[in-house]
């Protein structure tokens, strides 16, 4: 059962990373107005999600997410996660200097080349901070292992138990 949680919790916290990145980046450095506003409203579909009959309905009772519960409680973890590695992630990205990545693009380089080559290497303290407040918080929702992994055909209130 650890190392179930260790590699259900890693998966989702590498995911969450690597979508959070590029996510907060762009909430970041590209000029859009009410970026403020997306932040906040990111910020706010993790209250949205939390609700377990939501994470009961998704992966327990659709027939996609029953034979594989591992890939089921990691959508849920990465669908939790996300929305506060966005919003953390864009404060440490806030903080990385203009300077440095108008320098870079003078030089040629695209987005995606800045912020792996660039931004990524200079906001890597705040990357792992990221990291291991999503694999904590990750680790800490037993309430939705506990219902993500129920085993419907051996619950007797089930109607399909003992078939």
């Amino acid at each position: 059962m650890l190392r179930n949680s260790v590699i259900i919790n890693g998966l989702s916290t590498a995911i969450v990373v690597t979508l959070a990145l590029p996510a907060a980046y762009a909430l970041t450095r590209m000029h859009m107005r009410g970026a403020d506003r997306i932040a906040l409203f990111i910020l706010s579909l993790r209250s949205c999600l939390a609700s377990s009959s939501y994470c009961r309905t998704i992966s327990c009772t659709s027939g996609w997410a029953s034979p594989t519960r591992s890939a089921g409680m990691i959508l849920i973890y990465v669908a939790f996660g996300l929305p506060f590695a966005i919003w953390l992630l864009r404060g440490f990205l806030q903080d990385v200097p203009l300077d440095v990545e108008e320098a870079a693009r003078l030089d040629g380089l695209g987005f995606l080349a800045i912020l792996l080559l660039i931004i990524a290497p200079m906001a890597r303290a705040g990357i792992a901070v990221t990291a291991i407040f999503t694999f904590v918080f990750g680790w800490n929702e037993y309430l939705y292992a506990l219902v993500l992994t129920i085993d419907r055909a051996n619950d007797p209130a089930h109607p399909d138990f003992g078939r």
